[in-house]
């Protein structure tokens, strides 16, 4: 179960490591999206990345050691 914080709201686009022992998350902190980290067993979540983020849909790597979000403002 994935539970949020007062400053972690509006989950979106959950996406499962390829090995399954992480997800990676879009959130709104209600001033930008932020991209977040979370064990598949609830702990040690983490913002990975913030600001500039046009969207909040990360992808894993295939071999699970990196994240790719895309980054930019919109036209």
């Amino acid at each position: 179960m994935l539970s949020t914080s007062a400053g972690q709201r509006s989950f979106k686009t959950p996406v499962f490591s390829p090995d399954g022992t992480q997800i990676a998350f879009g959130f709104d902190d209600g001033s930008s999206t932020r991209i977040g980290l979370i064990n598949a067993d609830g702990t040690n979540s983490r913002t990975m990345a913030s600001g500039g983020l046009s969207q909040a849909y990360p992808s894993v790597t295939p071999d699970g050691t990196a994240l790719i979000v895309a980054a930019g403002t919109a036209l």
